[in-house]
């Protein structure tokens, strides 16, 4: 869409200023994510799928509200979702 149309410099400007919200939840330990691009592996035309990995959903929400406010979610992309939510019930310990 319109952000691969935008020249370098603006990509990585617009990118810096979306990783730096991602960082410093990530760097406090309050969220993670898993990116997966899926350039046309969907019926919706999805560019990547992201997980959201976190103890609390409020924190995981909050990130996400964030997120909206930058140039690439505000301005480059149509929409966002759907969005999915679980909690791990148990996990089997790992082996050595």
């Amino acid at each position: 869409g319109s952000f691969e149309k935008l020249p370098r410099e603006e990509k990585m400007a617009i990118l810096k200023q979306h990783g730096t919200i991602g960082f410093s939840f990530g760097s406090t330990g309050l969220a993670t994510d898993i990116r997966l691009a899926c350039h046309g592996l969907d019926t919706h035309d999805n560019d990547f799928v992201i997980g959201l990995v976190g103890k609390e959903l409020t924190v995981l929400s909050q990130l996400v509200q964030a997120m909206r406010s930058t140039d690439q979610t505000s301005t480059h992309l149509e929409k966002l979702g759907p969005f999915f939510v679980g909690k791990v019930v148990y996990q089997s310990p790992a082996k050595a």
